[in-house]
């Protein structure tokens, strides 16, 4: 149930009163570059350390709870147990800054003889709650599902193997946000506008990420970047009156836009990993329309999101797909 305060910071977002951070990405890469560098360790260190003492066990599990660390196991356990393999910490390529980074998770499971592989940035907030504005109107997701091998713009439009992964009814497709956190300050709850960074780091890496999953992959393979949430999320329709609901699973849709993924330039290919890897993975975003949809899931969700996806592989038409080559 949405709070009153969660309504009227809903409001200030669907009229503009409050900046909020849009598909825009490339204007904010650098302060989202130095936050991706934030890790379990770096985070522990911003905590309270008063003294050199030693701690007891239920102090370090106290401390690891806020690190975030625990919510990405458990996910990971939640997925091991769906029948899926998963890495964590996956190495992937920015060409953004020409350096590896990680991402949380990759989970990856056959069904209907197509790999699934997911994608997955994990987000831990006690405090904070997300809002997404679903008022714009948006191509289907059907239209940006990230696939090889891939098929034409044209056949995607007209006669797509993926009308199964039309989630339209379960998952509105959403166009911008904010972070609304309560917290209690002296003893009082306080309401306000929270910081976003989190949900723009996800919108920031999970493109990047996957690309460098489908640059390395062969065989029919469809690929969900997802951003998961420890929290609630919401969102925010203006149809005659304010709407504001719960969400377990909306679609955000973004762009990948900056120089570095679409230029012509080629990388020397004596290298497979480093020249030749870059090339694959430009081209890639280029025939993805440079547009991808990443998946906003709550914990709550997640069992329910993981089965909806799977029934709806389940019944890809690998007739429109072509094999291989």
């Amino acid at each position: 149930m949405a709070s009153p305060a969660i309504v009227m910071f809903a409001a200030l977002l669907m009229f503009g009163g409050l900046y909020t951070y849009n598909k825009e990405v490339t204007k904010n890469d650098k302060l989202i570059s130095q936050c991706i560098s934030t890790n379990a360790q770096a985070e522990l260190l911003k905590l309270p350390t008063d003294s050199c003492e030693d701690l007891e066990p239920n102090q370090e599990m106290a401390l690891l709870q806020r690190t975030g660390f625990v919510f990405e196991m458990r996910m990971n356990e939640v997925l091991i147990n769906s029948g899926y393999k998963t890495i964590i910490s996956a190495p992937y390529l920015d060409l953004d800054e020409d350096i590896l980074r990680e991402i949380d998770l990759i989970a990856y499971k056959e069904i209907n003889g197509v790999l699934v592989q997911l994608i997955i940035e994990c987000k831990q907030s006690v405090t904070d709650k997300w809002i997404f504005l679903a008022n714009k109107q948006l191509e289907r997701p059907i239209y940006f599902i990230n696939h090889v091998p891939q098929i034409l713009v044209e056949p995607m439009l007209s006669n797509s193997p993926f009308e199964s992964l039309d989630f339209a009814q379960n998952a509105p497709r959403c166009h911008n946000y904010l972070c609304y956190s309560v917290r209690n300050e002296k003893e009082k709850q306080v309401e306000k506008e929270g910081e976003h960074i989190a949900i723009d780091k996800c919108v920031y890496i999970l493109p990047k990420a996957l690309l460098n999953q489908a640059a390395t992959t062969t065989g029919r393979c469809v690929f969900f970047p997802v951003a998961l949430f420890s929290g609630q999320m919401f969102v925010v329709r203006y149809k005659g009156e304010l709407d504001v609901k719960d969400a377990n699973f909306l679609h955000y849709v973004t762009r990948l836009d900056s120089d570095h993924y679409l230029s012509d330039e080629r990388y020397p290919r004596s290298n497979r990993l480093t020249g030749g890897k870059r090339d694959d993975i430009k081209v890639i975003n280029r025939r993805y329309r440079k547009t991808h949809t990443i998946h906003f899931v709550s914990e709550a969700g997640f069992t329910d999101y993981l089965k909806l996806i799977e029934d709806g592989v389940a019944r890809i038409d690998k007739s429109k797909w072509p094999e291989p080559s």
